[in-house]
């Protein structure tokens, strides 16, 4: 099946009507210090068009665990992107996440938390927040403003970008514990 039929049925778990274009990928990853990240988590892999940028970019040392839902996805990831640092796991992140026995750098998330029910959005919350150390930097999109308050009910910090060149325009929030 086409990635971009796929996008469409699973809108539920997608969020999304397209994938997400350069200009939102390159205002996802700004933040990133590639040259410190060993461990980079991406919840929602997609098509990979953000799990082909993140290795792009990070060390030759590093690791980037890519948690996707859809298996079509998995199939997809794991076919087109040969590259010994990733490791693409297929499941539910609120699951995964809670297993996860690792110092997590930074967490890439394009997990549709408005599309969530309430239940579920607080609950993959707090399975990010319990794989989170302090220094983790949580980076999230959303095509809603709206969810600012949610973000900034659950961090102490939060930074917030915006790009136009996206199908639909979409937000990107910065999320930190502390305030450093």
């Amino acid at each position: 099946m086409k990635p971009s039929v796929e996008l469409l049925k699973k809108w539920k778990t997608t969020g999304a009507v397209s994938f997400s274009s350069s200009f939102l990928v390159d205002k996802m990853i700004k933040c990133i210090d590639f040259s410190k990240a060993k461990v980079i988590v991406e919840l929602g892999a997609g098509n990979g068009c953000i799990t082909r940028k993140l290795l792009a970019n990070m060390r030759e040392d590093a690791v980037l665990i890519s948690l996707e839902i859809n298996d079509e996805f998995c199939t997809l990831l794991d076919k087109s992107i040969d590259d010994k640092r990733l490791n693409i796991v297929c499941g539910d992140a609120i699951k995964l996440l809670k297993d996860m026995d690792v110092e997590i750098d930074y967490i890439v998330s394009s997990i549709p938390f408005k599309v969530l029910s309430k239940i579920e959005r607080a609950q993959l919350m707090a399975s990010i927040k319990m794989a989170s150390s302090l220094k983790t930097i949580f980076v999230q999109f959303s095509y809603f403003i709206s969810m600012y308050s949610f973000f900034r009910h659950n961090y102490r910090k939060v930074n917030v970008g915006f790009t136009a060149l996206n199908l639909p325009p979409a937000f990107v929030f910065q999320c930190r514990l502390q305030l450093n």
